[in-house]
């Protein structure tokens, strides 16, 4: 909780674009079903702990304006993880270790990746490339679709549907 909250103060003038959290266990991301138990574990108990008081976990994450936020600070969250075959872009590269990446919202500006940027699409069509030239292709309809939520955990399989990591089975 210290070294996020630290983060937030430093990272913007730091040019710091990522927060990773490792979380140790085979269990903790073995299974697709176990990694959508853990990033709900991780965000729910760090929203429960946000000093800014949002509680964004408490709110609509079905909305198209909802984001993960702690501390006053939005952030995109990717997760890495075993279950997923090694060519995905999402395998963790240890069968052991589970990442959440929080990435504050401010380092797509940082990296030209803003919505105001006239070159943003062309960068984003780079790095695209760079992953199907290493066989991580992706689905871009995933990307491409308004709600933030289901981009924090890929399907294993480029065509599956969407994954509701947020809801206990």
């Amino acid at each position: 909780m210290k070294l996020l909250k630290r983060f937030n103060r430093v990272a913007p003038c730091e040019g710091l674009d990522g927060f990773v959290i490792e979380v140790y266990g085979k269990e903790y991301g073995d299974r697709l079903d176990n990694l959508s138990k853990t990033l709900r574990r991780v965000l729910t108990y760090l929203s429960d702990k946000d000093p800014a008081k949002i509680h964004c976990m408490n709110q609509n994450i079905l909305r198209s304006d909802w984001r993960f936020s702690f501390g006053g600070q939005t952030f995109f969250v990717t997760t890495f993880a075993p279950c997923y075959p090694k060519k995905h872009p999402r395998y963790s590269h240890n069968p052991f270790s589970t990442f959440v990446l929080l990435q504050p919202e401010f380092s797509f500006d940082h990296n030209g990746i803003h919505a105001g940027n006239p070159k943003r699409e062309l960068i984003k069509e780079k790095i695209r490339s760079k992953f199907r030239e290493n066989g991580s292709e992706y689905n871009i309809d995933l990307v491409r679709q308004p709600l933030e939520v289901y981009k924090y955990v890929k399907p294993i399989n480029i065509d599956d549907v969407p994954v509701r990591w947020w809801e206990e089975k």
